[in-house]
């Protein structure tokens, strides 16, 4: 049976406050958070920064907040250390993902309950375009 939000994020809380895990959020803002090129910077190489198998910022500041919530411990663990709580976070994200789309996150019923929020969604996306 698939878990709960409430449960998938406890885990991720837990995992946040583990000794180094700092090291591990570092690591995810170096990854997600920087664009590479040479020379002039092209599409091309903001194309592969709007994947869903990186962290957008939000979630990466629910991590350092989920950590700061009790004392950190900044001993830089080992590589193997470093690699699990990098790769747990993203599974525990991307699980928690899973359980808001299957709790019934529907945009368009949200747009109908909420006129107002909809039409200034409806003001930007034309700004944008």
């Amino acid at each position: 049976m698939p878990r709960t939000e409430p449960a998938i994020f406890d885990e991720l809380a837990q995992l946040c406050t583990a000794p180094g895990y700092a090291h591990a959020i570092a690591h995810i803002r170096l990854r997600d958070g920087l664009v590479g090129y040479w020379g002039e910077m092209t599409p091309e190489d903001m194309a592969g920064w709007f994947s869903r198998e990186r962290l957008i910022r939000t979630e990466t500041t629910t991590l350092i907040g989920l950590m700061v919530k009790a004392p950190i411990d900044f001993r830089r663990p080992d590589r193997d250390t470093l690699e699990k709580y990098v790769v747990r976070s993203d599974a525990l994200l991307a699980e928690m993902h899973q359980a808001i789309t299957r709790a019934g996150f529907k945009p368009e019923d949200w747009k109908q309950k909420n006129t107002h929020a909809a039409r200034a969604l409806a003001v930007s996306s034309v700004d944008l375009i």
